[in-house]
C-alpha cells in the first residue's frame, strides 16, 4: 500500500478509501490488504474483518433480545381485565 502511495503521489488514505468504494480493485494484488475500521488488522474486503463483523452481529442481536424483553416487561398487565376493573365499573 505505502508502495503504490508512494509511486503514485495518493494517499494511503485516499487508496483506501477506492478500495472500498470499488474504484480500486485488489484481486490481482494478493500481497496488498488494508486496515479493518475496528481493530486495524490487514483485510482485503468490506470495512471490518471477520471478527469484527462477527462481533458486531453478536453484540446487534444481544440488543435486539433486550429490547424485545424490555418491551414485554413494559407491556406486561396491558389488555388485561381483572376483578378489580370489574369491581370499579371498567
Amino acid at each position: 500500500m505505502h508502495e503504490l502511495s508512494e509511486a503514485t503521489g495518493v494517499s494511503v488514505k485516499q487508496i483506501t478509501t477506492f478500495i472500498r468504494e470499488g474504484r480500486i480493485s485488489i484481486a490481482n494484488a494478493p500481497n496488498m490488504t488494508y486496515p479493518c475500521e475496528v481493530c486495524g488488522i490487514p483485510i482485503r474486503d468490506g470495512h471490518m474483518c471477520d471478527s469484527c463483523r462477527t462481533r458486531l452481529t453478536k453484540d446487534l442481536h444481544q440488543a435486539a433480545r433486550e429490547s424485545s424483553n424490555q418491551d414485554q416487561i413494559n407491556n406486561m398487565g396491558k389488555g388485561t381485565y381483572s376483578a378489580i376493573d370489574k369491581l370499579r365499573g371498567n
